[in-house]
């Protein structure tokens, strides 16, 4: 079957991916500059009344969401039997991707900074849990499928949860069956394993392993087969995330483990809570931390060049909106005043493996992002950080300082 040119209005101008219920693409509207993103049901789905009941009770939930930490769903649309979600474009990757390549980089993530991100993934989903219909009632939206793959990171900045697929709320139509489990293994609450009430806790629950993955860069269930896995997620045992990773906040491990409790009383009871932990937290940061600003550098760092080369594959005026004119690939790390990187921290970790690409122009989402290494080239005018030298150096021969600063020259690169 080929694939669609228009739909609707709008004009499809790329495609970005496929998963297993719709293909993506960016798309634009003949009265905007400004790029969309398209979500279309694969064609041998439409003829089955389930699951065109379940995107279309997707389309209604976040339809009705208006959060900026939640991607924004517009339109739900249908052309000859295609039935399409409009969203909103995020020129970025998802948190999947950002770990994948800080770890084939030998780096990991900035504590601060993490707890910075799930800080603004919980207001977002507090807002969906929040939602409410017509007459004012609560839907009890539950997102149901938390991970490091539906959390989309922006190259300016932006953190936002998507994919709202196999959420649960109020009068939406329910495809799982007995014994069936739904969402990512690895992240579910023990209830959703065991049976018993599956409420907004369990959302909370799977941003709590979130925020436990991103600090120590590692599986909280590694090396298990799928047996050895649920059992291992009905009774969760998370060791203190500085038994792996060093400088972790104080305070912060106890957050993580009190979200990540076996029974659902032990955790924070709503999104919000959580919210107002970590932004406490965060008031003990460095003076100069600033998280968009942190994680702008640290994406354009890690990921400049591939994001780069997807803004300049958009049209010229779809770039230009998604920020082409103003992009910087190769913006210096923000630093704090000892000389520690604020926005990341070199280390070994093993969270490596590959993960899909949400909602950005790489022509094969599927692909982990290539390694990217080395450090990163200073913008003009901005002089890179140098390492303090023996002043003994400064009286030794010509030939012997040429020596010292190749020498120098190799490590930075290595670095």
């Amino acid at each position: 079957m080929d694939e669609p040119q228009r739909l609707g209005e709008y004009e499809l101008v790329s495609r970005l991916g496929a998963g297993g219920m719709a293909t993506l693409y960016v798309a634009r509207h003949p009265g905007s500059a400004m790029p969309v993103a398209i979500k279309v049901v694969h064609g041998h789905l439409t003829s089955d009344w389930e699951a065109m009941r379940w995107f279309i009770d997707e389309a209604l939930i976040t339809i009705r969401i208006r959060h900026p930490n939640v991607v924004r769903v517009d339109e739900l649309g249908e052309q000859d039997g295609v039935y399409y979600l409009v969203m909103e474009y995020v020129h970025g990757a998802s948190l999947a991707q950002l770990l994948a390549a800080l770890a084939k980089a030998g780096r990991r993530l900035n504590p601060w900074l993490s707890a910075w991100i799930v800080a603004r993934v919980a207001e977002g989903l507090h807002a969906a849990h929040e939602l409410r219909g017509d007459e004012g009632e609560l839907l009890g939206v539950v997102h149901r499928d938390i991970s490091p793959q539906n959390i989309l990171l922006s190259h300016d900045g932006d953190v936002k949860l998507a994919d709202f697929g196999i959420a649960k709320a109020k009068g939406r139509a329910e495809r799982t069956r007995e014994g069936e489990i739904r969402g990512k293994i690895r992240y579910l609450a023990p209830e959703q394993v065991v049976g018993g009430p599956q409420d907004r806790r369990v959302d909370v629950f799977a941003l709590g392993v979130v925020l436990w993955e991103m600090l120590t860069q590692r599986r909280l269930y590694a090396g298990l087969d799928q047996n050895e896995l649920l059992e291992a997620v009905k009774d969760p045992r998370a060791e203190r995330p500085s038994r792996y990773q060093p400088g972790i906040p104080p305070g912060l491990e106890g957050i993580v483990l009190n979200t990540i409790g076996r029974a659902p009383e032990d955790r924070p009871q709503t999104a919000d809570v959580l919210v107002h932990e970590l932004d406490e937290l965060l008031r003990g940061a460095p003076a100069d931390f600033d998280g968009r600003a942190a994680l702008t550098a640290l994406m354009r760092d890690v990921l400049g060049s591939q994001l780069l080369e997807a803004l300049r594959a958009l049209p010229p005026e779809l770039a230009a909106e998604a920020g082409l004119d103003t992009f910087e690939p190769t913006v210096p790390r923000i630093h704090r005043a000892d000389g520690r990187p604020v926005a990341s921290e070199e280390r070994g970790h093993s969270f490596a493996e590959p993960s899909q690409v949400f909602q950005t122009a790489r022509p094969d989402p599927s692909e982990a992002p290539p390694a990217v290494g080395g450090q990163p080239a200073a913008s003009p005018g901005t002089r890179a950080p140098k390492k303090k030298s023996d002043t003994a150096l400064w009286v030794l021969s010509t030939l012997l300082a040429l020596a010292a600063f190749v020498a120098a020259g190799i490590f930075l690169l290595r670095d």
